[in-house]
C-alpha cells in the first residue's frame, strides 16, 4: 500500500465561477454564460498575452491551473520535475468544427484556429506560462477519461518519474461540439463546462516548496476499500470533497485501460498538515 503521496492544491472554474485552495469567486448568471464573457483580467492580475487567442478547452485549462497558485519562473528556469496529465472526453471538437466550418463556408482555415485543434495544445499553453519541462500526457476515453488522469498521475509519482504532477479534467463544449460527443459516448454523462486542476505530490516534495497537505492517496486491494464511484462523477466529486474542507474519502477504481486491479483511496485531511 501506497501512503506517500498527497493532493496539495487545487483550481477550478465552471458555469458557477471559479477558485482554489486560497478562495474562489461566483459568477453572476445575470451577466450571461461565463464561457463567453471570460476575460484574463477577471482571474488573475498577473499579464498573460496569450489569453485571447486561445479556444475554450485552453482557457478553462489555463484559469484552472492558475488557481493552484504555482509559482510563475523566469524565463532561464525549467524545471523537470512536473508531469502534467490532462484527461477530456471532448477535447478540442470545438475547435475542430469551428476550423471546418470557417473552411467550407469560403472564409478560408484560421492559422490560429487550426493551432487549437490538438487537445494536447492546452498543456502545452501551461508549460509555456509556468516553465514545466517535465513530460505531459492527454488521455481521451470516453466516461474514464478523468479516472484515468488520476490514476496517470498517482502511478507516474508512485516510480519515482516526477516529483509533482499537474493532473487536470476538463470538457468545454459548444453546443455543436456537444452534440457530436454526445453521438460519440451515447447513453453516458457528460459535463460540458468545467476545467479541475489538482497538484498531487510526494509527501516528502511539499515541504521544500511551503506547502502542506490536503488529503492523502493511497492505493490498495479492491478487498480494502468501500464501494467506488462511477467513472463520470470523479470530476466534481473529488473537487466537491476538496473544496468542503471536512474529512472524507473517495475510493476510485482503476480503469479497464489500464489493467489493474486496484482501488485508488483519495482521503481529505481534518486540517492542514
Amino acid at each position: 500500500m501506497s501512503s506517500s503521496l498527497v493532493i496539495s492544491s487545487f483550481g477550478y472554474i465552471d458555469a458557477t465561477g471559479w477558485g482554489g485552495k486560497e478562495g474562489s469567486h461566483r459568477w453572476d448568471q445575470s451577466q450571461g454564460p461565463l464561457a463567453r464573457a471570460l476575460r484574463w483580467r477577471m482571474v488573475s492580475g498577473s499579464a498573460y498575452d496569450r489569453f485571447g487567442r486561445m479556444d475554450l478547452l485552453s482557457k478553462y485549462v489555463s484559469v484552472a491551473v492558475e488557481m493552484l497558485g504555482l509559482p510563475l519562473l523566469e524565463n532561464q528556469d525549467l524545471p523537470l520535475e512536473t508531469t502534467m496529465v490532462m484527461g477530456t472526453m471532448g477535447g478540442c471538437y470545438g475547435a475542430d468544427l469551428d476550423f471546418y466550418r470557417g473552411t467550407i463556408q469560403g472564409d478560408g482555415p484560421s492559422p490560429t484556429m487550426f493551432a487549437y485543434t490538438l487537445p494536447t495544445i492546452a498543456l502545452g499553453e501551461i508549460a509555456i506560462r509556468h516553465r514545466l519541462g517535465g513530460a505531459s500526457y492527454c488521455f481521451m476515453a470516453g466516461a474514464d477519461s478523468g479516472v484515468l488522469a488520476l490514476w496517470e498521475s498517482a502511478k507516474l509519482l508512485e516510480a519515482g518519474e516526477c516529483q509533482e504532477c499537474v493532473c487536470i479534467m476538463a470538457d468545454v463544449l459548444p453546443q455543436h461540439a456537444e452534440k457530436m460527443v454526445r453521438n460519440i459516448y451515447p447513453g453516458g454523462e457528460l459535463l460540458t463546462e468545467y476545467a479541475y486542476a489538482f497538484l498531487l505530490e510526494r509527501n516528502a516534495h511539499t515541504p521544500a516548496h511551503e506547502r502542506s497537505s490536503l488529503a492523502e492517496i493511497l492505493i490498495s486491494s479492491p478487498s480494502d476499500a468501500a464501494d467506488s464511484i462511477e467513472s463520470w462523477n470523479l470530476p466534481s466529486s473529488l473537487m466537491g470533497l476538496l473544496k468542503e474542507g471536512r474529512p472524507g474519502r473517495l475510493d476510485i477504481a482503476s480503469p479497464p485501460a489500464s489493467g489493474l486491479k486496484e482501488i485508488l483511496s483519495v482521503i481529505r485531511c481534518s486540517t492542514v498538515t
